[in-house]
Order: structure tokens, then sequence, then C-alpha cells
């Protein structure tokens, strides 16, 4: 299940993004050991259909493995602007799986 998280930043902010992905058979947060591919796309539509309106991708670091958090640090580059974001990863199984999406504002 996608979860639908909102992210608002300020302009030229670098702090870094962490998120902790769990489910019902792991709410200490599942083991992403061998995940892969981790990124946080930030684009102009909520339903991009194409990457031609991505604003920026940020690849995801795991910070710890067996409590399932990964961590994106934005470049402080992205305009002043409302967008949207999905972050996406490659499970174990190497199937991608999207685990947050929702608003991505810059101000």
């Amino acid at each position: 299940m996608t979860n639908l998280v909102h992210i608002f930043k300020k302009h030229a902010d670098t702090k870094r993004i962490t998120f902790r992905l769990v489910d019902k058979d792991s709410p200490k947060g599942i083991n992403i050991a061998n995940w892969s591919n981790f990124s946080l796309v930030v684009d102009l539509n909520e339903f991009p259909q194409d990457s031609s309106t991505n604003v920026a991708t940020i690849s995801g670091v795991i910070t710890d493995a067996a409590k399932g958090r990964v961590s994106f640090t934005p470049p402080g580059t992205i305009p002043l602007g409302k967008y949207f974001y999905t972050a996406k990863a490659n499970d174990s199984n190497g199937e991608l799986f999207t685990f947050a999406q929702g608003k991505f504002n810059i101000d």
C-alpha cells in the first residue's frame, strides 16, 4: 500500500527526508537490506505520463535497514513552487514498489 505523505520544505533547505517502511507484519520496520534503487521523483504533475515534467530525481540511502529507514537529501536547488512526488524502490524480489507519494511544496 502506498502512503500519502505531504512534504513541505523551505527554499534551499537540504535537510534530509526520512521514511520508515512498515506493514502489519513488521510494525517496527520492514527489513530493507536487500532492497535497491530508492528514488524520490519530484514532478510538476501528480500523475506524470513520462519524465519530461520531472523537477528533480533524488536517490535514496538506506540509513537503518533493519528498521526500514531510507533517507533522501534534496539538492536545495528546486525552485519555489507546488509539486508532487513519488518515492519508489525495488524490493528484495526486484519488484518495483511505490511506498509514498504526495505533495512536495517549496516555499
